[in-house]
């Protein structure tokens, strides 16, 4: 496994490519719980004269996954204190998972819509889309 994510109490995520398939970067196991997107994340960067660069790993899906849940803590869903609280975030991210294809993926990929109960969608996600306004960003940057 995977250090820190496989330390008893964190929360191991998966990384998916730009297709919705397991990255071949990332970890897969049975102790991956979620995975979310972690291919060609544009994220602002301190490289050289680059304000921009697009990104891999699991270090791009795992704070997706924290935003999910940070959004969910805040929207008043999730009820109780201390490790019961915890105990209903994640039952309620695992109740919002769409299953992905291929092994060691965990419950799938989370959908913030469905975890809230803004549909029981079961389809897998689009892969997403990102259109470049001209002179927004270096495109070599991205294309990096």
């Amino acid at each position: 496994y995977y250090y820190p994510a496989a330390f008893q109490g964190a929360i191991m995520v998966g990384a998916l490519d730009k297709s919705n398939q397991r990255a071949a970067f990332s970890n897969h196991s049975s102790a991956v719980r979620y995975v979310a997107p972690g291919a060609s994340i544009v994220s602002a960067t301190i490289n050289g004269s680059n304000r921009y660069s697009a990104l891999n790993g699991t270090s791009q899906a795992t704070p997706i996954t924290a935003g999910i849940a940070a959004i969910l803590l805040s929207s008043g869903k999730v009820q109780g204190e201390g490790s019961k609280r915890v105990d209903n975030l994640l039952r309620i991210m695992d109740n919002g998972c769409i299953k992905v294809s291929g092994s060691g993926m965990g419950k799938g990929y989370i959908s913030l819509i469905k975890s809230l109960g803004l549909d029981n969608s079961t389809s897998s996600p689009s892969a997403p889309v990102i259109s470049l306004k001209s002179g927004t960003y270096r495109q070599k940057a991205i294309e990096a």
